[in-house]
């Protein structure tokens, strides 16, 4: 099994207001897939999510 998580951050006052995760088992991508892939995809996916939650926030 692999998994990996990230925070989703209010860009505001930098709260942790969620966050983003995935696993899977090793069998359907290899660690290195994981690790190059998947990590890399989470983490910007979690930056994004912070700044689009940032500017609908703002329109409030």
């Amino acid at each position: 099994m692999a998994a990996c998580a990230a925070p989703i951050h209010s860009v505001d006052d930098n709260r942790i207001v969620a966050a983003v995760s995935v696993s899977c088992p090793l069998g359907s991508l290899s660690r290195e897939e994981f690790d190059g892939r998947i990590r890399d995809e989470v983490i910007t996916a979690s930056k994004e999510l912070s700044r689009t939650l940032s500017l609908h926030s703002s329109q409030l």
